[in-house]
């Protein structure tokens, strides 16, 4: 079983219509498959608390990278909030990268990037494995992400729809 990529695996959006985004990265990108999973409920470590919130989200990989489109639908959602043009099919929220190792590394991942100066903004921890917004926004103007998986969360990324690159330019 491989862990997660190490490197450079994901871009996240926010948008208020996952259809939209859909239809904006099959037309620009050539990614029309996807694995859609509304109404996901999500229970978060934020400053100590738990906080739920409810997401539509859809995944798709474009060759090595994950697109990973989030609605946020109720709860604690204002992590998720949309800040570039109100008319834009997405809005880039954050990059994600796999952590190696052990669960520990993540842990000594996020305690790393918190001695430098970012925070973590959340942290969930269930049976697909561990994942957290570290608030980079400073630096790069979005959060990174840190995910580290389980048996469970490795099987659930293998089975998200691979969409080829196209050599052609799409319109």
């Amino acid at each position: 079983m491989a862990a997660f990529d190490p490197a450079f695996v994901q871009l996240g959006y926010v948008t208020a219509d996952i259809d939209a985004a859909i239809a904006y990265f099959t037309r620009t990108a050539g990614v029309s498959e996807w694995l859609r999973w509304p109404g996901v409920v999500v229970e978060k470590d934020v400053d100590g608390v738990v906080a739920r919130s409810v997401l539509d989200l859809a995944l798709a990989w474009r060759g090595s990278t994950m697109l990973e489109l989030i609605r946020p639908v109720s709860g604690a959602i204002g992590i998720y909030s949309l800040r570039g043009a109100a008319d834009a099919p997405v809005n880039l929220h954050h990059i994600g990268h796999g952590v190696p190792g052990d669960e520990a590394a993540f842990e000594r991942q996020l305690e790393s990037m918190a001695a430098a100066g970012h925070p973590v903004a959340l942290v969930t921890r269930n049976e697909n494995g561990n994942y957290a917004l570290v608030d980079t926004r400073s630096t790069t103007g979005l959060y990174t992400e840190y995910l580290w998986g389980r048996a469970k969360g490795i099987a659930l990324f293998e089975g998200i729809p691979r969409n080829e690159i196209l050599n052609q330019a799409i319109a």
